[in-house]
């Protein structure tokens, strides 16, 4: 939602504002409830099974919502969580629908 918001930023201004403001509610819901969906969506482990847990993709949306916004607060949070998270030890060079790191 925050790199749909970059797209419609000039074209729909309120959309895009719309789609920044559940952005970053969708992120501050997934920082405080952290857990991998297909623990709570069982059926999906049979199709779409997370192998990288969690990190990658609370660290792909900081990123995407710093580049939204240019608030620090994202960029600190990258900062802060990039090696806590897993980010900055990974020798990956695959991006992928499991795997963000390497695009973080």
């Amino acid at each position: 939602m925050a790199a749909a918001s970059i797209v419609f930023r000039l074209r729909n201004p309120s959309y895009s504002a719309e789609l920044l403001k559940h952005a970053r509610q969708v992120f501050d819901l997934a920082d405080k409830y952290r857990g991998k969906y297909d623990s709570s969506i069982t059926v999906a482990q049979k199709y779409y099974r997370s192998v990288s847990r969690y990190g990658d993709e609370l660290l792909w949306a900081a990123a995407w919502l710093y580049k939204a916004t240019n608030e620090d607060y994202y960029l600190d949070y990258l900062g802060y969580n990039g090696d806590k998270l897993g980010g900055t030890g990974w020798a990956m060079t695959e991006f992928g629908w499991d795997v963000k790191y390497p695009g973080v």
